[in-house]
């Protein structure tokens, strides 16, 4: 009951701030167009917690603010974690499926934060354009977000990425900034039951810039795999159904 009334408030909710804020806002520049965005997003953020229960950590947010752009990278298992990486790192850009801007009331956020989209089915264009929206980014002193595994994945599954971060590892030559979560323990990729309990977002020691691509991504998989069973262990234990 309390997720279905989770998804009627999000949906009802959004249409009106879409029709009062977001809709005169669109044509406005990207700095306020992403000012009004994170508005809906620390919304939303609270209405997660409030309404599933959720008590939301972050851990090693230490490294705040980043002093020079970085690759960051997340293992996705639900919508939860994009919403708050655009909070807590709000000047970088996100890379993401093109067809989540499509998708109502969540396309018309995205499309205010000025996301790198992904056209899947033109896969060499659009790959071209990722790493060329990537790079503008990071020439404004930027980092550029990157869900490594390509989309959510169920609990339990190994950390394995796609070959995006490949392209942008070499074309970019940034620091990495590993992250890891456990939404999925609370929020999972199938069914609409949700759960209360401790999320945990938790930002691993940066990993240098230079490092061959294939060493690199072994030694961050490893160590995303491993934390992030750790996480899942924990919110386990912090479940209230």
């Amino acid at each position: 009951m309390r997720a279905h009334l989770f998804h009627v408030v999000v949906v009802l909710s959004s249409l009106l701030m879409f029709i009062v804020i977001i809709l005169p806002v669109l044509v406005a520049p990207r700095v306020y167009r992403r000012k009004i965005c994170l508005l809906w997003v620390a919304y939303f953020c609270w209405l997660y917690r409030r309404m599933l229960n959720l008590e939301v950590e972050w851990r090693g947010l230490s490294c705040l603010p980043l002093t020079e752009p970085h690759l960051i990278l997340l293992n996705h298992q639900s919508a939860l974690e994009t919403i708050e990486m655009m909070r807590v790192f709000s000047h970088s850009g996100v890379v993401m499926k093109r067809e989540l801007t499509r998708v109502i009331f969540l396309g018309w956020l995205l499309s205010l934060y000025d996301v790198i989209a992904i056209d899947r089915t033109r896969s060499t264009a659009s790959l071209r354009k990722m790493l060329r929206r990537a790079a503008e980014f990071v020439a404004r002193g930027e980092s550029v977000i990157l869900f490594p595994e390509g989309s959510r994945m169920p609990l339990g599954a190994p950390v394995r990425f796609r070959s995006g971060f490949a392209l942008l590892h070499n074309h970019l030559a940034l620091p990495v900034l590993p992250i890891v979560v456990n939404t999925g323990v609370f929020l999972p990729k199938h069914g609409v039951r949700r759960y209360g309990g401790r999320v945990i977002l938790e930002v691993l020691p940066a990993y240098p810039a230079g490092v061959p691509v294939r060493r690199a991504q072994a030694d961050l998989e490893q160590l995303m795999d491993k934390h992030k069973a750790l996480l899942e262990a924990e919110g386990f234990a912090s479940l209230r159904k």
